[in-house]
């Protein structure tokens, strides 16, 4: 790929200086280094082969304005006889269309046939495509989509790429976009470590293995089992972002120490970051939306009734799109990354409690006295009982209403500890409690592997020793009088909790102490 211009370089329509590295992802380092992402960039060019037009649409912050300059280098160091003319086109709120027509009509396309059918072989690249969502832009779309790239005399002649973000602020797109061939500009982990790369020798941060892990593990798309790894690289420049802003900081003490940095991970610093990421408009602090999305990922609504629930303001279909969920059209909804599991949590569901639980005991009670034995109930099943992620997630927001806001929730906390032969071991931590309680708390359901989730914490050798933490507990979560199940052996940081069959009610059984009946909300 050819190597982008510098900044003395000579400017004209197909060039342009380099690009500050933190405003476009990684693209250029401004010394020349970027990104190359010459698999994607392949991948398009060889769609394209076959189509006239394509839409890049993706959430926030996922490399769509670097991979249309990506696109561009690419076309621009063709050989002379197949490089092709290349047209820019960034959509900017409140440009009138007809600028953007006579920018095209510069190029020849103008909405003439004759005129048309004159064009040579030619690229238009249009980057912010949400922008012109209005209905102001509709005939600009109309010649673009329908007249450029549906018109079989100049077919092949012209290719039409547009870039789009998907975020909750972003208006409903023109219906000429439906059945368009798309394209997701997700990054391989290759990638994401290309892009570790190219920041952390500047940063000072080259050696950081544990932080570049955990900015890593959070990036990672869940699509379910059976899918390839793919990652947000928002979520990795994020963190990078977020290694320059603690270096600029007045009053930081350098140089800075790796573990401190991975702590600031989960704080409001990298919250602010990801917000780049995950757009969410003021509308998503209304409580009904709130528990609409969650009772989505605990598989209480199916998504057919969320599409039906669309008019009162709680329907969830865009949070598929705009990289919250993930698990469309497969019955079962969960948040796209560890990355959107912490923002959303922090933000839809600030702290609200003026004191803390005396304990992480107390705090577990509470939470299950809190929980809905309705929307428990109703939550996705697994041999008749609700799916380990249906408890992960209602637990998690009862919890947070419990506790003080210097006190918040890190879901699958990422943790590292060394085996006897010094190899890293890895782990995620259901849910850290940070602040000053440092309480850690593993959650699964019917006993499942739970000798082996005691062992994590071991102080020896389990692979959560090297979390700071007060208390720690397992809790257990089973039918009541179940025929068949596990035998429950008591131990000092276990809590077993036995649901009645309506869900109203269940025995807990913490540690030593004499069982104890709950009842939870309605």
């Amino acid at each position: 790929m050819e190597t982008p211009p510098t900044k003395k370089a000579r400017t004209d329509e197909n060039s342009q200086p380099p690009i500050d590295p933190f405003k476009l992802d990684g693209i250029s380092s401004g010394s020349g280094k970027h990104l190359k992402r010459d698999d994607l960039v392949d991948r398009v060019v060889q769609q394209m082969k076959d189509v006239s037009y394509m839409v890049v649409g993706s959430p926030p912050s996922s490399g769509k304005s670097s991979l249309l300059q990506l696109l561009k280098w690419h076309l621009r160091a063709l050989p002379e006889g197949e490089r092709p003319r290349i047209v820019q086109l960034k959509m900017n709120k409140g440009t009138a269309s007809e600028d953007y027509f006579k920018q095209l009509a510069r190029a020849g396309m103008v909405n003439d046939m004759e005129e048309l059918c004159k064009i040579e072989k030619t690229w238009v690249l249009v980057d912010d495509a949400q922008n012109a969502y209005d209905p102001h832009y509709y005939p600009l779309w109309e010649f673009l989509v329908k007249i450029v790239g549906d018109t079989d005399e100049i077919e092949g002649r012209v290719k039409v790429v547009i870039a789009t973000t998907y975020d909750l602020d972003t208006p409903t797109s023109p219906v000429i976009f439906k059945g368009i061939t798309h394209e997701q500009p997700d990054a391989t982990q290759e990638e994401i470590m290309d892009l570790w790369n190219l920041f952390s020798e500047r940063l000072d941060c080259e050696e950081w293995v544990k932080y570049r892990d955990t900015l890593v593990d959070i990036s990672r798309i869940d699509d379910g089992p059976g899918t390839s790894p793919r990652y947000q690289i928002g979520v990795v420049m994020a963190g990078i972002r977020l290694v320059a802003v603690l270096k600029k900081r007045p009053g930081t003490k350098l140089p800075l120490v790796e573990n401190d940095v991975v702590a600031k991970l989960r704080g409001t610093g990298m919250i602010e970051q990801l917000k780049r990421c995950f757009c969410l408009p003021e509308s998503i602090r209304n409580e009904a939306h709130q528990m609409a999305l969650i009772d989505m990922v605990i598989g209480e609504v199916s998504e057919e009734a969320a599409e039906e629930n669309k008019d009162d303001g709680t329907n969830l279909e865009e949070f598929y799109s705009h990289g919250i969920l993930s698990g469309e059209g497969s019955g079962e909804s969960r948040f796209r990354s560890i990355a959107a599991q912490w923002f959303y949590y922090k933000q839809c569901f600030p702290n609200r409690a003026l004191q803390n639980p005396a304990s992480l005991r107390a705090l577990v009670k509470e939470a299950v006295k809190a929980i809905s034995s309705r929307r428990l109930a109703d939550a996705g099943m697994e041999d008749g009982f609700p799916k380990e992620a249906a408890f992960q997630h209602l637990f998690n927001e009862s919890m947070a209403r419990l506790l003080r806001a210097r006190n918040p929730i890190i879901p699958e906390l990422n943790t590292f500890a060394t085996d006897g032969a010094g190899k890293v071991v890895t782990g995620e931590l259901d849910f850290y409690i940070n602040g000053s309680l440092k309480w850690a708390l593993e959650l699964l359901r019917n006993g499942d592997k739970i000798s082996e989730h005691l062992e994590r914490f071991d102080p020896n050798v389990g692979k959560y020793r090297k979390v700071e933490m007060n208390e720690f507990l397992v809790v257990d979560c089973r039918p009541y009088n179940r025929k068949g199940a596990k035998k429950i052996i008591k131990d000092e940081n276990r809590c077993t909790l036995l649901f009645s069959e309506n869900f109203r009610k269940c025995v807990c059984q913490m540690g030593y102490d004499t069982d104890e009946t709950l009842r939870l909300a309605n």
